[in-house]
Parts: structure tokens; C-alpha cells; sequence
């Protein structure tokens, strides 16, 4: 039987931890709770308390900042060009892991756990800057009892490392995505277009409506939804390959074969990291 106590203490809980049990927190490093400096104490700092050579927007605070949201909070229509499955996992937001994880590779998103118990305030809390905690505030929340301050549904810093519950590595980007443009066929009239040597004309046939962005395995699916299963490689110009569904003797044979009766599509390496489930 649910005891009367019990139900009290779990709403004390909830009113402790108004933003929420499981966060994210997106880097370009690689580390664990046992290595996490919440205080940042081993970054040098000037007598003033900013960190001398940070490169960090905020150049004196502390504390480990988590958001709610996963993915950066795109249009809508980007993410059906950008087809990656790990996208339909978790919410989407303005302060998103991903975001905060960058796009120099690699670079990795952590699922942080709170404990309930976990004590937040607002960030305006005593007139804090809640996106700046500085040591001296670090200092006087702990001894206040609370464990960190939060900005609605949208992001909390967390400076007592023991009401971190658990913290493991969720997802990991170490590559890039692959782009598909198709070229629209109007813009070419003659095998030459396509040639190595005229790459430009194709660059300027690019139907940039087409654009899909897909995983590196999913390749091979992709260009033979588009091209059938028997298509061949034009040519590998600077990292950018044209495939087109024409046989390959048609650039040495032009004359027996009609450009217009083929598609051609322009595939290159993307600046989208290629976000994978741990």
C-alpha cells in the first residue's frame, strides 16, 4: 500500500526538479563522471577568475550545462533531406546538444541522468547569471542547498556532481554525411557537359531542390532509387563523382546515344556530421 509520505516525498521531488530527469550534453570531448571538472578548477585562471587561454564564449564559469532537446530545431523540411534515423529519436530546440557539440569532428552528445532529489532554482535566482556561474556563486547555491539553476525547458547548469545520477556517451559523430544532387537534364545538351574536364556546366545543372544528405552505407540504396540498379561512375572530380544510368561507352561513343534519354546525379561528401547511436 502507497503510503501517504511517500507520495509527498516524490512530489517534493518534482517541485525540487522542475526541468526535468534525463538531459543532454553535447562536445568535442571525450569524457566520463569520474573525469568531469564541474568546478573547472584544473583550467588556469587569471587573478580576476577568467580562464587564460579559453576559448569558451563564457571566460570565468563553472558547473556542467545540459539541455532537454537532442537535435538543433531546423525547419521541419531539412530533416526529410537529411535522412538519418538517430533524428527521430529525443525533441528538438534552439539550445539543443547538438549545437553545443559543434561540427569539427569527432565530437559527441552524453545522456545525463539527475538524481530526484536534485535541488534547481531560475537562473535569475539572486540576480545570477545563470548562462556565467562563477566560482564564489558556485559556492554560496552549494551552501544553500541548491544543486544548480535552470532556464525553463530549455537548458539547466548543474554544479553539485553528486545529483548527476549518471552520465554515459550517447551518440558519437566521427564522419560526414554523403550529399546527392540530381542534375537537371534541361541544363545539358551534350556529352561533353559531363565530361572531368567541364565540371562547371554540371555545378551549374545541379537541381539543388534534390538535395539529399544520407548515411555513407545508405549510399548505394539511394543512387539506385534514383538511377535504377544498373548505373555507372562518370567521374571522380575533386572528391565529387557524377553517376549517371547511361552505359559507359556513351562519353566514348556520343553519337550513338541520346544525353537526354539518361539521369545524372552529382554525389560529394557533406559538411552534416554523421550522428550515430552508441
Amino acid at each position: 500500500m502507497i503510503k501517504l509520505i511517500d507520495i509527498l516525498k516524490e512530489i517534493l521531488k518534482e517541485e525540487n526538479n522542475p526541468f526535468g530527469k534525463i538531459s543532454y550534453h553535447g562536445s568535442p570531448k571525450i569524457f566520463d563522471l569520474n573525469s568531469l571538472d564541474i568546478a573547472r578548477s584544473s583550467l588556469a585562471r587569471t587573478v580576476t577568475g577568467d580562464f587564460i587561454e579559453e576559448t569558451a564564449s563564457e571566460l570565468s564559469g563553472v558547473g556542467l550545462y545540459v539541455t532537454l532537446d537532442l537535435w538543433i530545431d531546423n525547419p521541419p523540411e531539412w530533416y526529410k533531406h537529411v535522412i538519418n534515423p538517430v533524428y527521430n529519436e529525443g525533441t528538438k530546440g534552439r539550445q539543443s546538444a547538438q549545437k553545443y557539440a559543434g561540427i569539427i569532428l569527432p565530437t559527441y552528445i552524453y545522456q545525463v541522468e539527475l538524481a530526484d532529489d536534485i535541488n534547481l532554482e531560475k537562473y535569475d535566482y539572486k540576480d545570477m547569471d545563470g548562462q556565467n556561474i562563477r566560482k564564489n556563486e558556485m559556492d554560496i547555491l552549494l551552501k544553500e542547498g541548491i544543486d544548480g539553476l535552470y532556464d525553463g525547458k530549455v537548458e539547466a547548469v548543474i554544479i553539485n556532481k553528486d545529483k548527476i545520477k549518471s552520465f554515459k556517451l550517447a551518440y558519437k559523430a566521427e564522419d560526414y554525411m554523403t550529399q546527392i544532387f540530381q542534375i537537371d537534364m534541361t541544363k545539358i545538351n551534350a556529352w561533353s557537359d559531363v565530361s572531368p574536364h567541364n565540371y562547371k556546366t554540371v555545378n551549374q545543372a545541379i537541381d539543388e531542390s534534390t538535395w539529399m544528405c544520407v548515411k555513407k552505407d545508405k549510399l548505394k540504396y539511394y543512387i539506385e532509387q534514383i538511377l535504377g540498379n544498373t548505373y555507372n561512375e562518370i567521374y571522380n572530380y575533386k572528391d565529387k563523382k557524377l553517376y549517371s544510368n547511361a552505359p559507359k561507352e556513351a562519353m566514348d561513343f556520343p553519337k550513338k546515344y541520346n544525353i537526354k534519354d539518361y539521369k545524372f546525379i552529382s554525389v560529394s561528401e557533406s559538411s552534416i556530421n554523421n550522428w550515430v547511436k552508441v
